[in-house]
C-alpha cells in the first residue's frame, strides 16, 4: 500500500437510495475517499479479492442498476467477476468487520461505514464498526435520535462518530454546536427552522394563500413526503431538535420533545388515508389564516420553530419578528440561531439548504474525510 492510498478513506455505504448515490457520484471525483463496499437490505458488493477500492465502472454500474430498481445481482452480471464479489449482507459484514479489525491491528488505513438509509436496522452495524475500530458518518437520524441508551453507545467512540447530515443536510450547523460546545461556552437556546417543506408552507401563509392550497403545491413540486402529514406533524424536526440537545449532553427522549402538529388528531394517518386527507385539507384554512393574520398585524410572520431552551425542547409553530433571522428566511432554507454565553447579544446563525440528495451526501463525505484524520 503506498503513501497516497493511506492517506485515502475507505468507506462503506449502507443504502442505495438517493442520498447514497449521490454519494458514490461525489467520491468518483474526490481523490480523499474510495468506496470499498456497497449494502442495499438484501446484499453487499465489496472490492475484488486483494483491491483497494471497487472501480469507477463498478459503481456506475451498480449505481445505475439500483437508480433502475434491479439488483447488485443484475449488475454482477455486467462487469462479471472482476467487478466485485458479492455476498449476503450477513455474511458481507462478518467479513468487513473481519478486515477492519485486522487493518488496525497492522496500523493501515481505516474504515469509515457511511449511513444512508432511513431505518433502524442499521444501528447494530453501527456499533460492531465503531468496536472493530472505524469510524461511523451519517445521513441516517433514527440511530443518535432514537434511544438514548444507543446514543450514548455509539458516543463512547465520539471521535470517530460524525452526523452532520442528520439536521441540516450538508450545512454544517452540528459541526458549529460541537466546537461551542467543546470550548465551554454556555449555550442559553438554540432556535431553528429544520424543515424545508415546512418553510416553503409558512412562506406561503406569508404570500396570503391558504394551507391547503400550498400543501398542494409543494406535493406537486416534490417538496413533501408521498404523505404530506409526515411533514406536517413536525416529528422529523422533533428528531433534529433531539438530535441538537444531545450534543448539548442533555439526557432525552424523542417523547420528551412537545410537537405541534398542524393538523388535527381526527385528520392522523391512523383516521383517513392520504387522499381523503388532501381532499380534506380546507378545513384548516381558515384558522391557519388568522394565526397568519394576527401575526402580521403584530409585526411577525409565521414559522415552524425548533426550540432547545432551559429543560424545555419543543417543536411548533411561533410568531417571529419579521426582521428576525427566522423572520427573513425564505423558500425552503434552513436556519439554525445559537444563543450562547459568548454569542451575545446577536446569535451565531447558520443558513442554508437543509435537504436534497447531493448536499446530504456532501456532509457525509466531509464527515468521513474528517473522522480519516484520526485514524
Amino acid at each position: 500500500m503506498d503513501g497516497v492510498q493511506a492517506t485515502r478513506v475507505r468507506l462503506v455505504v449502507l443504502g442505495c437510495g438517493t442520498v447514497g448515490r449521490a454519494l458514490i457520484q461525489l467520491v468518483k471525483r474526490s481523490p480523499r475517499a474510495d468506496v470499498y463496499a456497497l449494502c442495499d437490505s438484501k446484499y453487499m458488493a465489496m472490492a475484488p479479492e486483494g483491491a483497494y477500492a471497487m472501480d469507477e465502472e463498478a459503481l456506475s454500474v451498480i449505481s445505475d442498476a439500483k437508480k433502475n430498481r434491479k439488483s447488485f445481482v443484475e449488475a454482477k452480471d455486467v462487469v462479471g467477476d472482476q467487478g466485485f464479489r458479492l455476498d449476503t449482507v450477513e455474511n458481507g459484514m462478518r467479513k468487513l468487520m473481519q478486515s477492519m479489525s485486522m487493518e488496525r491491528s497492522a496500523g493501515g488505513s481505516g474504515f469509515v461505514v457511511a449511513d444512508c438509509t432511513a431505518t433502524k436496522e442499521t444501528s447494530h452495524v453501527l456499533l460492531d464498526a465503531l468496536q472493530s475500530g472505524a469510524g461511523i458518518a451519517l445521513a441516517n437520524k433514527i440511530p443518535v435520535a432514537g434511544d438514548q441508551s444507543l446514543y450514548d453507545a455509539l458516543m463512547r467512540y465520539d471521535a470517530r462518530v460524525r452526523c452532520e447530515s442528520t439536521v441540516l443536510a450538508g450545512t454544517p450547523a452540528v459541526a458549529a454546536l460541537r466546537r461551542i460546545v467543546m470550548a465551554e461556552d454556555q449555550v442559553k437556546c438554540l432556535a431553528g427552522a429544520f424543515s424545508g417543506t415546512l418553510g416553503y408552507v409558512c412562506d406561503g401563509l406569508e404570500r396570503g394563500l391558504m394551507l391547503s392550497q400550498v400543501v398542494k403545491g409543494a406535493m406537486q413540486a416534490g417538496y413533501t413526503e408521498p404523505d404530506p402529514r409526515d411533514d406536517l406533524g413536525g416529528m422529523d424536526v422533533a428528531r433534529k431538535a433531539l438530535i441538537l440537545a444531545r450534543h448539548m449532553r442533555w439526557k432525552i427522549e424523542l417523547t420528551d420533545v412537545e410537537v405541534e402538529s398542524l393538523f388535527p388528531d381526527h385528520m392522523a394517518q391512523d383516521k383517513m388515508g392520504v387522499e381523503e386527507f388532501v381532499a380534506g385539507m380546507s378545513e384548516m384554512d381558515e384558522g391557519m389564516r388568522k394565526k397568519a393574520a394576527e401575526a402580521d398585524a403584530a409585526g411577525k410572520v409565521l414559522r415552524y420553530v425548533a426550540t432547545v431552551k432551559g429543560n424545555c425542547c419543543r417543536v411548533g409553530l411561533q410568531a417571529v419578528p419579521k426582521e428576525s433571522p427566522l423572520g427573513r428566511l425564505k423558500g425552503t432554507d434552513n436556519l439554525l440561531e445559537i444563543h450562547s454565553e459568548f454569542y451575545d447579544p446577536e446569535p451565531l446563525v447558520i443558513q442554508g439548504r437543509g435537504a436534497g440528495p447531493e448536499i446530504t451526501a456532501a456532509g457525509v463525505l466531509a464527515d468521513a474525510v474528517e473522522i480519516a484524520s484520526t485514524f
